[in-house]
């Protein structure tokens, strides 16, 4: 497997963990000042769910190249 199908397969991992991510330690605030959406988190924490999704995604990337390289699967017809 090369290095661009691994960087595509990464960054797609990426997103998807992203947005995994997103919901977890959420607390919205019970009185929201006038404008404010009522469903915006207090604290994001976004770079807490960037690092959790780098490393998910670097988990999944290393396992596909590992089942790759490997040859767990085969994905290609024997001739």
């Amino acid at each position: 497997m090369n290095w661009i199908a691994l960087t595509g397969i990464y960054f797609v991992a990426w997103f998807i963990s992203l947005l995994g991510t997103l919901p977890f330690g959420v607390e919205r605030d019970e009185n929201p000042e006038a404008g404010h959406d009522a469903g915006a988190p207090v604290k994001a924490m976004m770079w807490r769910k960037v690092a959790a999704a780098t490393v998910i995604a670097g988990i999944i990337t290393f396992s596909i190249w590992l089942v790759a390289e490997l040859e767990l699967v085969q994905l290609r017809p024997d001739l």
